[in-house]
């Protein structure tokens, strides 16, 4: 009774609370993880009051993170997803205990907590492939490292898994052994510093549906002749027949359009199929 009125601090109590998420990152959705959810741990911090706390959690983006620049995409940002949404805390309960769910879009998420409509705290969460490394540059070029690239509104789009950075350094070298004079290896498109999807239309959507976790390359194929007139060699087979024998799996995809390119899966995806022809090592 602190203002000495007979009545035991009326009006006084407030909701405070704590915000705790387990793990701290997740997988992104369609990565082939089933490490896309987290429990939100929300527990007052004082006691509550009689009326209990009316807790509401909402998810927020944090802007230009995964690799994504917000500002020049179009539509609205993906996010994660809470269940359930809102909890009545209630005295003795030391704990209320929340699903996060994440998207298809990987970066930082805030899952913030309202108590009884005021904020109350939050946390971070990452959305993320574990595991990616940046190409690390040898004998060939990542292209927008030697040219403009104007349309592209991501950033660090150049990561693998270290197991794949080591066997295109592989095949890069090997291309240039067989053919020294010719242009070394264009790098178009990789995976995201966080992966998950790289939406490349700038529309946080596919249709690009792999180039998520690290196990994907483009590469120019204007930069590969059809043939070497002085060796009569189809530096194209030669270049397939390299990629096949370190164990990945070449599609030339648009062919005859201007962005035809090379792309090279070092995972099997079921709807690729079998793309080499007896190369494959044993």
């Amino acid at each position: 009774d602190e203002n000495c009125d007979g009545n035991i601090n009326e009006g006084c109590e407030t909701c405070e609370v704590s915000v705790k998420v387990s793990p701290l990152a997740v997988w992104p959705q369609k990565t082939e993880s089933a490490e896309t959810t987290a429990i939100v741990t929300v527990s007052p911090t004082k006691p509550v009051p009689p009326e209990g706390c009316n807790i509401k959690l909402s998810v927020e983006p944090v802007k230009n993170s995964g690799g994504h620049i917000d500002e020049g995409h179009s539509g609205t940002r993906h996010k994660g997803t809470i269940s359930p949404s809102s909890f009545k805390i209630e005295g003795g309960i030391i704990a209320a205990l929340f699903t996060y769910k994440s998207s298809e879009v990987a970066g930082m998420e805030k899952i913030k907590a309202e108590a009884n409509g005021k904020e109350a705290g939050e946390a971070i969460i990452r959305v993320q492939v574990s595991g990616l490394q940046s190409l690390s540059g040898g004998y060939y070029f990542l292209k927008c490292e030697i040219e403009p690239c104007p349309s592209y509104k991501h950033e660090d789009f150049y990561n693998v898994q270290a197991w794949v950075n080591g066997l295109f350094n592989k095949i890069a070298y090997s291309y240039y052994q067989k053919f020294p004079t010719a242009q070394l290896l264009v790098v178009t498109d990789a995976s995201l510093a966080y992966g998950g999807l790289y939406d490349y239309q700038n529309t946080w959507a596919p249709p690009d549906k792999t180039h998520r976790v690290g196990t994907d390359i483009d590469v120019r194929s204007k930069n590969i002749p059809k043939k070497d007139s002085q060796r009569k060699v189809d530096n194209r087979q030669e270049f397939e027949s390299i990629v096949c024998r370190n164990y990945g799996y070449p599609k030339l995809e648009f062919p005859g359009q201007v962005n035809e390119h090379y792309h090279l899966y070092f995972f099997p995806y079921k709807n690729v199929g079998k793309l080499c022809k007896g190369d494959m090592p044993i």
